[in-house]
């Protein structure tokens, strides 16, 4: 049994399957909503909110956070490497942005990447990681409240998360994930981009 959960190729597919579980147009579905036809046509929180309001949102954002946050976790009790780490903790954003089981259209890798984040940091430097975290998060939640614009904050926090890595934590593999995952981030919400360059990206208060 320890052979078999210490496989890195049984982890890198069982994180992207878990990942592409898009809870936001499973729980549309059970509401009888096509998310596929309202705003962003996403499974996004800040979408679900638009269709089904502020709390359903709120669950859906939790939902993409454990979906990662558990698995990632579960993955450090097994691997020590660090890089080996930094794929799995990336791979279930991939599933989430890209799911098999919805035709590869998901969301856009907000809250997967919060999830896997505070996963390495908990697991790496337990307490103290969280706390640090937690620190960084509020910087996330002010960027929110500042521009009312959830696209703004998840482009930024990912570059947020790896300046502080670096200086906090003096850890290069963090700083990777967090490249890397800003980088799949940042094409996940190109139209977002390209809206807000235009000035016509809707605000968060709009949306739910």
């Amino acid at each position: 049994m320890e052979t078999f959960l210490s496989n890195f190729w049984f982890w890198a597919i069982t994180n992207y399957l878990i990942g592409s579980v898009c809870f936001g147009y499973i729980v549309a579905k059970f509401k009888k909503v096509d998310l596929t036809a309202i705003g962003s046509k996403s499974a996004t929180s800040t979408n679900v909110a638009r269709a089904l309001g502020f709390r359903w949102g709120l669950s859906n954002g939790l939902l993409d956070f454990f979906k990662v946050f558990i698995p990632v976790l579960i993955c450090a009790h097994y691997f020590s490497d660090p890089y080996r780490m930094v794929v799995l903790a990336i791979i279930p954003t991939l599933g989430h942005i890209f799911p098999i089981w919805f035709n590869f259209k998901g969301g856009k890798g907000g809250a997967p990447f919060i999830g896997g984040a505070l996963a390495l940091c908990v697991s790496q430097f337990g307490l103290q990681g969280f706390l640090v975290f937690l620190g960084i998060f509020v910087v996330f939640m002010l960027i929110v409240l500042a521009w009312k614009k959830t696209s703004i904050a998840n482009l930024l926090f990912p570059w947020v998360f790896a300046l502080v890595s670096w200086f906090y934590f003096h850890r290069l593999d963090f700083v990777i994930f967090a490249v890397l995952e800003g980088l799949i981030i940042a094409f996940a919400l190109r139209e977002n981009i390209r809206r807000l360059i235009k000035g016509e990206e809707t605000t968060f208060e709009k949306k739910i």
